[in-house]
């Protein structure tokens, strides 16, 4: 499946490409019926029937991270074996846009927070799948 803008995944409109990464590419999608935005992530793979179970899984445990520094999923999807998340869309720039701003302040996790111990487990669990 081919991603072009103005496409349709779920109830969101493509509108922009935001950026592009190793695993997924971002885009600014426009939600249908409330036209409210959100950053749509496609990842660049397809799902099998066997690890649908595993993406939903995943997202669910993503979509369970709260703090000021994580852009929230608010929902995902698999259109045709492509899965997507719905995020948060950040208006005021990418990370390394705001890092570039010395006003900015990031707090790091501690490793021992239960917010940093699930990412890590997130984040372990894809290298092992990828």
């Amino acid at each position: 499946m081919t991603i072009s803008i103005d496409q349709q995944l779920g109830n969101y409109r493509l509108i922009q490409l935001l950026g592009k990464g190793g695993f997924a590419d971002v885009y600014l999608a426009e939600h249908s019926y409330l036209g409210t935005y959100a950053a749509i992530k496609v990842l660049g793979m397809r799902l099998t029937s066997d690890n649908i179970e595993l993406f939903s899984k995943e997202a669910r445990t993503i979509a369970s991270l709260v703090h000021p520094h994580i852009l929230r999923v608010l929902d995902f999807g698999i259109e045709k074996g492509i899965p997507f998340l719905v995020m948060d869309y950040a208006s005021n720039g990418t990370v390394h846009y705001v890092n570039a701003i010395p006003e900015a302040r990031f707090y790091q996790l501690t490793l021992s927070s239960p917010t940093s111990n699930k990412l890590l487990q997130l984040c372990n669990t894809f290298m092992k799948e990828n």
